[in-house]
Parts: C-alpha cells; structure tokens; sequence
C-alpha cells in the first residue's frame, strides 16, 4: 500500500476501486490519454506560463500561441475521443475559447500578487499517513485574504462539494496566521468564478476526513470494479472485466456504443435509454442530473425558435452567471446560445407539450 496520498487517489479508489489498484498499487500505464485529459493539461499549462511571467496581461494573440505551441507539442493522432460528435479541431477550439475568455474576464486586469504556482506540498496528517497535492494558484486578495485557485476545464460544482479545495486550506494555512482562506474555482468551460471563505476553525474537521478516506483505503483488501457511463473516459478499460455489462444505476443497459455526448445541463456522459412513451437521451447522473431529450419528436416539431440556428440541434433553456438562456444542446461542441426572451419562453412551453402528446 501506498504511504502518500492525494486527493487524486482518494477519488479514485471511492470512483471505482480496480482503477485504483491499476494506477497506484500497480502502476500500469493508461491505455490512452483522453483529449479531454489533454485540453486540460495544455489550458493549465499556458496559465501557468503566464502568470510565472510576472505579468497576467498577456495579449491574447501571444496566449493563443503559446496555445497551440503547447498543444502540438503531443502527438494529437493518438488522443482517445470518446464523444463521437466532436472532434480533435472542435476540442482545441473549446480550449483556445476558454483561456481567451479568461483573459479578457480576469487576467488583463489581474494584478494579485502570487505566492505560489502549480504549488506542490506535503503535509503529515497522523503518524505514517502524508497527503500530497499541487495548487494551481496562490494569491493574496485586495481584502488580505489568501484564495487558493483551481482551474477547471471540465464539469464543476461548489469548492465545498468535494474535499479537493478544503484539503488544500490545510496547506494555505501553514502560509498564514489569517482566521480563514479563500477556495476558489475557476469554472473556464462556464467562465463562473466560485469562491468561499473557508475558516480555520474546519480545519480539524476536514483532516479528519481524509484521515478516515485514506484508512478505509488502507484496510481494503479488495479492489472490485466498479462499472459507470465514466469507464469509457478510463485509460484502464482494455484491461478491467468491469467494462462488459455496463449497467447504470437505473438498472438500464448502457453498453459503450450507447452513450453519445454530454448533458448540456450537468456534463455526464449522455445514454441512450427506452421509456414508456419510445426511446430518449437521458443524463448517466440520474437521478442527480434529470435532464431528457425525447427522440421521438420529429425536428419539424420542434418550434423553428428552439433549433439550434448553427447546427440543427434542439437548444435547451439553462441557468448561467446572468440568469436564463438558451444554449445549444450539443454544447460543448456547439456553442451557441442566446437570452430567453418573452416569445422564446412561450415557445419552449409549445414544446413540452409537443413532448408530452406523443
């Protein structure tokens, strides 16, 4: 058994237990690397470049080169795309488009001072257990406080929703005496700063946490698989007799070749599924996430205001920094959108009724 653990290893063994043994008791190499995985490498990155430079405002013209310098700089032919209904351009566009948003948003007018960057560190939790991780950012507010930053390319909820960012409090508040940090995501694909103040007084509480995650992985004596719609996004599948059989936890059969796309309302891989009324897409994070697209509504019936003007897709009203809009149902391979007006709300109204008729 491993002596050091990261938040990484936690959520591994708690996501599926086999991917843990194969990763850190193992050590077997991926099988691929997902482009997802690689977006995200390359987007931290040119943050990273940036910032160590001294200066976050860099033009975007030399951000977009640094960019794609990076990203070229792998093999992208031998990049595993799981959706099928995007592709290797699509995905370094949606990067590109991440980190130039960014950089008109918060970076031209970022003047915090950095007091770490991709910051690794070691803290001793109990006698023999040691957890190790890396913060992308360390800065000192204009109000004093110290915000530890996380950039996220992919799906994201509330810094508290995991024990990611209280875990790194624990190391911000060996760099200050201050009663209380900052934990910020930086949500790039939503381009949503989500921040808390976390107090010095949960520290404790949080320790104990991972003390307890990490002893009940200690204690295991098995490593099961654990099958989920995320397996097609794992570099062990080839080898993990979890993958055949794919079942969700509704008890439908979701089989690699059925799950296509993203939810555009949570981010989970979406599946194809049969209901009482035909067949419809419905979201792997049930009941979590209730997001459906019926199948069964012929595009013509579909109001001309709810079709995606730039691919044809049905668009789907979602909840953003600056209320309601309409958004592309292919997003992210589609990015289009637009504010909900009166006539659009009426017409969204028409097709659920459509929905619910057939």
């Amino acid at each position: 058994m491993i002596d050091t653990f990261s938040y990484s290893a936690i959520a591994t063994f708690e996501n599926c237990p086999m991917a843990f043994r194969f990763r850190y008791l193992e050590k077997r190499p991926e099988a691929f690397v997902t482009v997802e995985t690689h977006m995200g490498r390359v987007v931290h990155a040119v943050l990273f470049q940036a910032y160590a430079a001294g200066s976050a405002a860099v033009p975007a013209t030399e951000l977009g080169a640094n960019y794609r310098e990076l990203w070229m700089q792998t093999d992208t032919q031998r990049l595993h795309i799981v959706r099928q209904d995007a592709s290797l351009e699509e995905y370094f566009q949606a990067g590109l488009n991440m980190l130039l948003a960014y950089q008109k948003r918060v970076m031209a007018n970022d003047r915090r001072p950095s007091l770490g960057l991709e910051k690794d560190f070691l803290l001793e939790l109990s006698v023999g257990i040691s957890f190790r991780g890396v913060v992308d950012r360390i800065a000192r507010e204009e109000n004093g406080y110290l915000r530890v930053i996380d950039y996220k390319t992919g799906r994201t909820g509330d810094p508290m929703d995991s024990l990611q960012l209280p875990a790194y409090a624990l190391f911000a508040f060996t760099l200050t005496a201050d009663q209380a940090v900052e934990l910020c995501f930086e949500d790039l694909r939503e381009q949503v700063t989500k921040t808390v103040l976390f107090p010095r007084a949960q520290a404790d509480s949080v320790k104990q946490q991972l003390v307890h995650s990490i002893e009940t992985i200690r204690q295991a004596k098995e490593f099961p698989p654990r099958p989920s719609a995320l397996c097609r996004w794992c570099g062990y599948n080839p080898d993990c007799p979890g993958i055949a059989g794919l079942t969700s936890p509704a008890g439908v059969s979701e089989a690699a070749d059925e799950l296509c796309g993203s939810c555009p309302e949570c981010g989970a891989p979406l599946a194809r599924r049969k209901g009482r009324y035909g067949e419809f897409m419905g979201c792997t994070a049930f009941p979590g996430c209730r997001f459906t697209l019926d199948l069964n509504v012929k595009q013509a019936e579909i109001p001309a205001e709810m079709v995606c003007p730039e691919c044809g897709s049905p668009l789907r009203e979602r909840k953003g920094r600056y209320g309601r809009f309409l958004g592309c149902s292919r997003y992210p391979a589609c990015r289009f959108s637009r504010d909900i007006s009166t006539e659009v709300s009426k017409a969204d109204s028409n097709r659920d009724r459509v929905g619910k008729s057939e």
